[in-house]
């Protein structure tokens, strides 16, 4: 008997002298399929609000989050070509927790745009130029498969372009100073639907989102620019030319 108890005390303390226990962690493994099918979407931007943890979903439509604590979390989808969507997710403690969300397409704006958007960037000029080669000409087709949020996300590695902070402004620059005393970085013009968004560069995730866009044309300084682009600076010229001009068109046709 005494030496069964020994053998009870001694186990307790190795529980109590051992090494700690590890917190218990769960993970998150979400589905992302179109409503009414189980077509995945593929490129979907998931993102835990407040935690700053953004994932992207592979072409199975899958993202997994691992090391979760216990609690409930606010889950954003993204996709330019759906409907944005927030979930909210109880999470246990040491729980795999697996969910399906579908995303609502954006079929009227797609099929809106998708018809007028070839007419409208070829009467812009925006084929001409591109065959050109004198900038870097950005597509639709190409903005989608980048599947990002922001437009510093689309702009992000075009050669000899800078995506800085300037005055609390997120902008385009080249490297080179607007003269040889003045500091100020040389920043890129930026058009909308032609449009020169005018004196200091505005934040370029302020002007538009990737759904929205159509078509990007970046020209890194006087000698590639076309005239009609290169009014008001020597740095160059960002053009974003929207979905939303091509829809505003076909109201004004209708």
């Amino acid at each position: 008997m005494k030496s069964f108890t020994m053998h009870i005390l001694i186990a307790t303390l190795l529980l109590i002298t051992g090494a700690p226990l590890k917190a218990q962690t769960s993970s998150l493994t979400l589905q992302i399929v179109s409503q009414g099918t189980s077509i995945p979407v593929d490129s979907a931007q998931v993102e835990l609000l407040d935690y700053n943890i953004r994932v992207t979903s592979n072409k199975a439509g899958n993202v997994k989050i691992s090391d979760l604590q216990e609690g409930l979390y606010l889950v954003s989808i993204q996709h330019p070509d759906f409907e944005s969507k927030t979930v909210s997710i109880n999470i246990n403690p040491d729980e795999d927790v697996t969910q399906s969300v579908s995303l609502i397409p954006q079929l009227d704006e797609v099929i809106v745009t998708e018809k007028r958007v070839d007419q409208f960037l070829e009467d812009q000029g925006f084929n001409r130029r591109m065959k050109t080669g004198f900038g870097t000409y950005i597509t639709r087709e190409e903005v989608k498969r980048k599947g990002r949020l922001d437009m510093t996300d689309v702009l992000r590695g075009i050669p000899g372009i800078n995506l800085q902070r300037y005055e609390s402004r997120l902008i385009a620059t080249v490297n080179r100073r607007t003269n040889k005393t003045d500091s100020t970085p040389c920043a890129l013009d930026v058009y909308v639907d032609g449009y020169n968004m005018g004196g200091h560069p505005p934040d370029l995730n302020l002007i538009s989102t990737p759904a929205e866009v159509a078509a990007v044309e970046v020209y890194k300084g006087p000698a590639t620019a076309p005239p009609r682009f290169n009014r008001f600076n020597s740095c160059g010229a960002i053009v974003i030319w929207t979905k939303q001009r091509i829809v505003d068109d076909e109201d004004k046709d209708s």
